[in-house]
This record gives C-alpha cells, sequence and structure tokens, in this order.
C-alpha cells in the first residue's frame, strides 16, 4: 500500500512539473513575438537600387531630423564619387551630431582614392574637433592627405612659405594674407601645431608620426618639449621631426645636449642621425655618440661621423672593421662608408679581399676592382677569374660585376675559361661578353654553350647566337627545336621567329606549333604563321621543303658585293654531350 501511495505521488510530481514547463514557454512565446513586432516600420531599400537612386535617398535622409537616418546616409553617401555626393560629405563632416561627422570621415577612408583639397582642409579642420575619436580618425588621414596636395604649408610665426620662388605678401602681422590657398595653407599649419598639444596621446603620436610629409611645418618649441617624453617611441619621433626645420643650426644644438644622457639607446641612436643632419654643427653630439657604451649607438654615430670625411673618425672606422665583436651587417656599412678615403682604404681592401667573412670579401673585391686606392696594386684579371670558384655567393657575384664592367678586358681564352666554370652564373656571365669578341671566336663559344648541361646557360646561348645571326644560327636553332627540354623549344622556336619568311623555318614552325605547351608562345606562332609574308628583298628562296628540320638543307646567305658566294656553314648532325664540370673547389686568390 505504501509503494502505491509513493508511485502516485511521484506521477502528480511530475505532471506538474510538464505544466510548468509548457506555461513558461507560452509565456516566452508571447514575449518574442511582442517584441519582434516593429513600432513602426522600417523602409526597406531596394534590392536593384540604381546609384542616383541610392545618392537620392541619402541625401533625403540627411536633410532628415532623425539621427539615426542622418548616421546611416553618410556612411553611405561618402562612397561615391559623384559631385553632389561629396559636397554632400563635406556637410555632414559639419553636422552637429559627432556620430554623423565620425561616419563621414570613416567614409572617407574605406575608400581607395585621392580626396579632394576641400575634403582635405576639412579633415585638418577636425583636428580640433570635441570629439576624441574623430580627431584620432582626422590625425590617422594627415599621411594620406599630404599626397599630391599642390599646397605650401606655413609655419605660423613665419611671413612667407617655406617653398623657394613662391611670392607671398605678408600681411600687417607678418603672415601671408594675400591669397585663400594662402590662407588654407597657414591654417593647416596651425591645426597640425595646435595637435601637438592635444590631450590624447594617440592624436600626438599620429601628428608626430606623419611630420615627415610637412616638413618645417612644426613648430619647434612645441617639438622640443616632446624631448623629455616619457615615451621612446614620442621622444625618437620628436627628434626626426625636429631635424627637417629650418633656422640655423647652432641654435637647435643647444636643445639636443640633453639627449645625450636619455637612457634609452635607440634615442641616442636617433639623435646621432638627427646630429648629421645638421652639418658641422652636430659634429660635436657625433664625436661623443661614437664612444658610447653602447655598441649600437657607436657604430650608428661612426658611421655618420666617417660619412663626414673627418680625419679624426678614420681610425674609429678601422677599428670597428676589424673588431669581430661587431655585427658583420654592421662591418660591411662601415667598409663601404671607407671608401671616401681613398689614401687609407686600399690597404683594407687588400687585406679583407684574402680573408674574413664572405660579405667584407665581397666588399674588398669589389671595391678593388672599381676604384683606384693609393698605395695598393691593381689585382688581376685572373684573380676576380679565381674567386668564380668560391664557396660564398657573395664573394661570386662581387667577382662578375668586376668582370662584367671589366669585360673588354676579357679575350676569348680567359671567356673559354669561365665557361668551365661549376656556377652556371660565371658560365651566362662568359656568353655575355662575348660581344666585344669577333663573330667567329663568339660563334665557337656560343656553339659550345648550346651542349651545357644547365638549361639557363643553353636558352642564353640561343637567344644570342639568333639575335646576333651568328653564322649558322638557323641550322642550330632548327636543330633545338627537337630538343626533349620543353624550355630550350621555345627559346629556339622565339629565335627563329625573325626568320618565318623562309619557307624551312615555316615548315618547322608549323610542325612546333602542335606540341607548343606555352598559351603566350602558341597565340604568337599562331598570328605569325597566319599572316603571309613576303620575301626579304636579297633572301635567296628554297625550292622545296623537307618534312622534317634534321634533312634541312643550308641555306646559301645573299653574296657580297664583291660578286664572291658565301659559303654556307656545315650545320652540325647532332650535339655531343658535355663533360660535366669539376667540382666546385676553394681556390686561393692570386694577386
Amino acid at each position: 500500500m505504501a509503494d502505491k501511495t509513493q508511485k502516485l505521488h511521484g506521477m502528480r510530481s511530475v505532471v506538474t512539473h510538464l505544466a510548468l514547463l509548457f506555461l513558461l514557454l507560452g509565456i516566452a512565446t508571447a514575449h518574442a513575438q511582442q517584441a519582434a513586432a516593429p513600432a513602426a516600420p522600417a523602409p526597406i531599400p531596394a534590392q536593384n537600387e540604381s546609384e542616383e537612386e541610392t545618392i537620392a535617398r541619402c541625401l533625403r535622409d540627411l536633410r532628415s531630423s532623425d539621427v539615426e537616418a542622418r548616421r546611416r546616409a553618410a556612411m553611405v553617401i561618402g562612397k561615391y564619387q559623384a559631385p553632389v555626393a561629396q559636397e554632400a560629405v563635406l556637410a555632414c563632416l559639419r553636422d552637429p551630431d559627432a556620430l554623423v561627422r565620425r561616419s563621414a570621415l570613416v567614409s572617407l577612408t574605406e575608400e581607395d582614392r585621392m580626396l579632394s583639397p576641400a575634403a582635405r582642409w576639412e579633415v585638418f579642420r577636425l583636428l580640433g574637433d570635441p570629439d576624441v575619436h574623430i580627431r584620432r580618425i582626422a590625425s590617422s588621414m594627415l599621411g594620406e592627405i599630404s599626397v599630391g596636395m599642390g599646397r605650401v604649408l606655413l609655419m605660423p610665426s613665419q611671413p612667407g612659405p617655406r617653398r623657394p620662388r613662391t611670392p607671398v605678401a605678408p600681411g600687417a602681422d607678418g603672415k601671408a594674407v594675400t591669397g585663400s590657398e594662402e590662407q588654407a595653407a597657414l591654417f593647416a599649419a596651425q591645426a597640425l601645431n595646435e595637435a601637438l598639444g592635444d590631450e590624447d596621446a594617440s592624436v600626438r603620436r599620429n601628428v608626430l608620426s606623419a611630420a615627415r610629409f610637412y616638413p618645417g611645418v612644426l613648430d619647434r618649441a612645441r617639438l622640443e618639449r616632446f624631448f623629455l617624453d616619457p615615451s621612446v617611441e614620442i621622444r625618437v619621433l620628436a627628434l626626426q621631426a625636429y631635424a627637417s626645420l629650418p633656422g640655423p643650426e647652432e641654435e637647435r644644438i643647444d636643445a639636443l645636449q640633453p639627449l645625450l644622457t636619455d637612457a634609452d639607446p635607440r634615442v641616442r641612436g636617433e639623435l646621432a642621425r638627427t646630429a648629421a643632419r645638421l652639418g658641422a654643427a652636430g659634429t660635436a653630439i657625433l664625436q661623443t655618440l661614437a664612444r658610447d657604451e653602447v655598441l649600437a649607438v657607436r657604430i650608428e654615430a661612426v658611421r655618420l661621423y666617417a660619412a663626414q670625411q673627418i680625419p679624426e673618425a678614420l681610425p674609429l672606422v678601422i677599428e670597428l672593421i676589424h673588431d669581430e665583436t661587431v655585427p658583420v651587417d654592421d662591418r660591411a656599412q662601415l667598409l663601404r662608408v671607407l671608401s671616401v678615403y681613398p689614401d687609407a682604404a686600399g690597404p683594407v681592401y687588400d687585406e679583407l679581399a684574402d680573408s674574413g667573412p664572405a660579405a667584407l670579401r665581397a666588399i674588398a673585391i669589389r671595391q678593388l676592382g672599381m676604384g683606384q686606392f693609393t698605395g695598393v696594386k691593381g689585382r688581376s684579371l685572373a684573380f676576380y677569374i679565381d674567386c668564380l670558384d668560391d664557396d660564398a655567393d657573395a664573394v661570386v657575384q662581387a667577382a662578375g660585376v668586376v668582370l662584367q664592367q671589366r669585360q673588354r678586358e676579357l679575350s676569348a681564352a680567359a671567356l673559354r675559361q669561365l665557361l668551365q666554370k661549376r656556377n652556371p652564373e660565371a658560365r651566362k656571365l662568359a656568353l655575355r661578353c662575348t660581344a666585344n669578341l669577333t663573330p667567329d671566336e663568339a660563334g665557337e663559344l656560343l656553339l659550345d654553350a648550346c651542349l651545357d648541361e644547365s638549361v639557363p646557360v643553353r636558352q642564353q646561348a640561343l637567344q644570342l647566337l639568333g639575335a646576333r645571326q651568328i653564322p649558322g644560327w638557323r641550322d642550330i636553332l632548327l636543330l633545338s627545336l627537337e630538343d626533349s627540354n620543353a624550355a630550350i623549344q621555345q627559346t629556339a622556336a622565339e629565335g627563329l621567329m625573325r626568320a618565318v619568311r623562309e619557307p624551312v623555318v615555316r615548315g618547322a614552325l608549323t610542325s612546333y606549333l602542335e606540341r607548343c605547351t606555352d598559351p603566350y608562345l602558341r597565340q604568337r606562332l599562331e598570328m605569325l604563321l597566319a599572316t603571309r609574308l613576303p620575301p626579304r628583298p636579297g633572301d635567296v628562296q628554297t625550292q622545296s621543303q623537307p618534312a622534317s628540320p634534321r634533312q634541312v638543307q643550308p641555306v646559301p646567305q645573299a653574296a657580297p658585293l664583291t660578286g664572291e658566294q658565301v659559303q654556307p656553314q656545315p650545320r652540325p648532325q647532332s650535339l655531343p654531350q658535355r663533360t660535366r664540370p669539376l667540382p666546385r673547389r676553394r681556390v686561393p686568390p692570386r694577386r
């Protein structure tokens, strides 16, 4: 009996819980339907609305007293280039509602286009907007609106524009007030300087970051206040802007002296760059920083100090170049600067050309090959040819640059020696230097390069054969048209296109067209072969067209003016295999 009573109570509990659950679901559904029902149906824009219709709708919304409608319209209308739309955007930038102004300003930043002059001056005006978000957006656009301004920005304390040969008559207070453009430029300069004192750090940072786009515009006294800013980034940006200010350098140097003891090495490094831009007035600061306790600051100061060709900087440069604790990249920069001391640079280059890190050896080799230095005997071409066998690519490249510049000194024997180098770039260099040889000498080297194991080397040889029309070039290109490598076939086809008037060449290109895989080359060949070109004057036409390029008979050349018939060059029937070059080895450079 007790069990039955317990089961009955359990069933009643389940039923009660289910009833409560259904009741809650009903209440929730009723509330959802009530919330979903809008108080006033919002207008839904047409799906296929044209640009004119969209602009017209936005203009109506902008005249509305509904702030939300104006906000939406301001965001949309800025995307259109129509003059009426652009005028509406400018009006939105002066709307009493901050969100409308912000929406219009954001719409200008979203479009990848150059802003109109009127819009740019509005951006300058918004640097003083009461809304901090608008000031941040406007200050972030300073670099963008500086492109193509065509305006002369004026310093508030200067009587005329900073750009030379632009006469502007000053007013009674010493400021240019004779034209609307000059007044607008003066207003922009004043807006930039006032933004430097903005209470928001982001606005101040944005203005300093854009200072390089407005050189000489920011006020000197305002910039000097940032030298004591707690932010390292702000101090660095202030120094960068300070270096571009006009006026006597000696006066600005005094304001920079306290930064010599700045705790952050990044600030002292920027101080060295700023002092270098101040010319002789900044030499004293460079001398102090050249002995800074931080290596990075010391390197930067010595580099800039030596660039002024001051004799006292020479021992500091040489010391850092030989200091193995200095990073190789920094030593390489100092080694380049050393070239301004031709009387002392030669022995250093001569020493590093034989030993040291590859980056330094490459610079030394290039400097020795391209210039004349006192107290150093010039290296022979054999030295640079041997450098092409070096393990370091930087050394190989530097030697190649020297040989390229001195290619007139390379004989046919020297170029043949280059063709035996393991590095394909050295072999390609030899081919480029064949322009100074006789046609017979160049043809012999180019024909040998056609058997190279490197496809790029073979391609360059084929290109030069066709471009210079070395005797027998047609036969070689016709044979290469049957090569197993598709890239070689394409190069040969491109070279033969210059001789498409000849039936033999035309037939070979027609046959190659069926297996051409390059779509661009295939299109060119189809257009070329579809055109019936008349033979050139003096071209000797053959009577029959062989079925295969390998059965081509030598094409006789036009007879010279003397009346003697030029014998055609015998075409090679097969291309022998090239022997593999010797493995790369480190060759001690010779003097």
